[in-house]
């Protein structure tokens, strides 16, 4: 909880940077209302026209499809820009959820990272061009 709490507090104190990223909280509205997941946006670094998109959502929200459909309206409010995003090879999820809302695989990146539960990985660079 500690964690979202500094998420959300660096989320407001960046929002009026225009080259912060920009964090939308996914939210339950159930009776327990929890934050679901996060979509992260950030201008592309190196002056490049387009954003670079990041998402996570809490494992007891997973498979649900409420990322998938968070991603497919910012997608669609974005058709104009390229985007970009980046997996990790041990992330399956992530990479059929990029693929599922419109992104190709351009780029491996081998041994890229390290993960404590899945030792050194890949990492994918997806793309999803203006339309």
């Amino acid at each position: 909880m500690l964690d979202t709490q500094a998420t959300l507090q660096r989320a407001r104190d960046d929002f009026a940077d225009a080259t912060a990223e920009k964090k939308y909280f996914l939210l339950d509205r159930g009776e327990a209302p929890a934050v679901v997941g996060c979509v992260g946006l950030r201008p592309m670094a190196g002056g490049a026209a387009g954003y670079e998109i990041g998402y996570w959502v809490g494992q007891v929200h997973a498979n649900q499809g409420l990322m998938k459909e968070a991603l497919r309206a910012l997608v669609s409010k974005l058709s104009g820009h390229t985007l970009r995003l980046t997996a990790s090879s041990a992330n399956l999820a992530s990479q059929r959820l990029a693929e599922a809302v419109g992104f190709e695989l351009i780029q491996t990146i081998s041994d890229a990272q390290t993960s404590g539960r899945y030792g050194v990985c890949d990492t994918l660079v997806y793309l999803r061009g203006a339309t």
